[in-house]
């Protein structure tokens, strides 16, 4: 053994191998390896008198690095360094021939401390073995850790046994309120779970009214209820009567469990406008005088209204899972089908086909298509309007109209017969007042030639 003594740091981290290094440079040769393989390649050349290494490295691990050390030099003193408490590792660790373990974070007096202990057993070991009570005072130090370490072990137990009691009294009460919609249960469900479940003498939760004075106080609590910034209420749990202080793992409990009756709260108010829109729109569908006929994919009727009864004379019982085209005339219903796209999904096409009593029956139907998140055809909508009475109005007013035509034609045609045989008559009454003159007579022939003429024409016309 030299008189430095030499020290091998294995440490894939090089923040803590290199603060090692820092530390015993001083005092000690020290050569540094970041991996279990370079460390045993180190041996040869450096022939280490202490080894420092962690346990959790890739690759090659500290105990099964520490194996290797012993089989090829048990002398080799070792000391591991682990992050992590686990009684396990460290028997693991001691049973393998390690001198010592250090848990992070460590004192620069622990490191120095051991330095001196291993180097002192490891000389201890090369011939100078008079130091019994050291190595007795220092079984009973690992024997003081020990205890510590098996003590740590069991708290640690304890409290992730209680965490793992926690976080499935708040699955069980989680999973409760947040499919409870109404407000007034939600509260109350939430209140008796509690009771039961940890034992609380009160359980209350103060919504959209101001908190009442409450005087600090280790039996209760009081969490209050926020989402998005706002605060709706406040959960308050006491033990009064039982005069045991709220532990302060329940506090995290109840505030964890508080986040979710914020998220029950938005969900019901939520659930509360989408009943009143479902309202809304039932409503409109059941008072349309058009008929709304909701259809699936295939063109089967789905949904069936009030006025599609009154239209089609067919109760919603016989609708239900019909073809639309047994109401409309099946080739005007294929186009407008067909016409349907992702970037036209509406068509408008208009039928006539005919009721039971064989009456013509006048439809305007508008065609729209669901689609679905990818573009496909999930299901149409048809709104069919009666147009008959439309109908049957509009052909009495071209009826009207004709009529009307033929009236002012008729009396035009009068009125221009009027004026052709009033110039006859005059002229005819003229001449025969003045027979001997020749220039009235000429003059009346000429004019009642000109209106024969006329009225021919007009005849002719018509």
């Amino acid at each position: 053994m030299s008189e430095r003594g030499r020290i091998l740091v294995v440490d894939d981290e090089m923040g803590p191998r290199e603060s090692l290094r820092m530390i015993l440079k001083p005092h000690y040769d020290i050569v540094t390896a970041d991996s279990g393989e370079a460390a045993l390649k180190a041996l040869g050349p450096f022939r280490p008198d202490l080894i420092f290494m962690d346990i959790k490295m890739p690759q090659m691990d500290g105990i099964e690095l520490l194996r290797r050390i012993k089989a090829l030099d048990p002398s080799i003193e070792v000391v591991m360094i682990t992050a992590y408490a686990s009684l396990d590792t460290v028997k693991n660790a001691l049973t393998h021939g390690a001198f010592e373990y250090l848990i992070k974070p460590f004192s620069r007096q622990d490191l120095e401390e051991t330095v001196r202990r291993a180097l002192a057993r490891r000389q201890t070991e090369l011939g100078t073995r008079g130091q019994l009570a050291t190595l007795v005072n220092e079984m009973r130090s690992l024997a003081t850790k020990t205890r510590e370490l098996e003590e740590e072990a069991r708290r640690e137990q304890a409290e992730q046994s209680l965490r793992v009691t926690q976080l499935s009294i708040l699955r069980e009460i989680s999973g409760g309120i947040l499919s409870q919609l109404n407000l007034s249960e939600l509260a109350a469900a939430i209140s008796a779970q509690l009771k039961e479940a940890l034992g609380y003498d009160e359980v209350d939760i103060h919504l959209g009214v101001p908190l009442p004075p409450i005087s600090a106080d280790a039996r209760v609590v009081v969490c209050p209820i926020r989402d998005e910034g706002a605060t709706l209420g406040h959960l308050v749990a006491s033990n009064r009567t039982a005069a045991r202080p709220i532990d302060p793992r329940e506090r995290e409990l109840l505030e964890m469990l508080s986040d979710y009756v914020a998220v029950a709260i938005r969900n019901s108010r939520l659930y509360g406008q989408v009943e009143e829109t479902k309202r809304s729109l039932e409503q409109l569908i059941h008072s349309a005088g058009d008929a709304i006929i909701s259809l699936d994919s295939e063109g089967k009727i789905l949904g069936w209204n009030p006025a599609a009864e009154r239209i089609f004379g067919w109760r919603k019982a016989e609708a239900e899972g019909r073809p639309l085209s047994d109401l409309l005339p099946e080739e005007a219903y294929r186009r407008a089908r067909a016409a349907l796209r992702p970037e036209a999904p509406v068509t408008m096409f208009e039928v006539v086909t005919r009721r039971d009593d064989g009456s013509n029956l006048n439809l305007a139907v508008t065609l729209s298509a669901l689609l679905g998140r990818e573009g496909t055809l999930e299901g149409m909508l048809a709104i069919v309007r009666d147009t008959t009475a439309q109908r049957e109005m509009e052909a009495q007013m071209l009826q009207s109209e004709k009529l009307t035509a033929l009236g002012q034609m008729a009396g035009g045609i009068a009125h221009d017969f009027n004026n052709l045989l009033q110039a006859i008559l005059g002229y005819a009454q003229l001449m025969g007042k003045n027979p001997a003159n020749a220039e009235i007579v000429r003059r009346g022939l000429d004019v009642i030639e000109t209106a024969a003429t006329s009225g021919a024409e007009t005849v002719r016309r018509i």
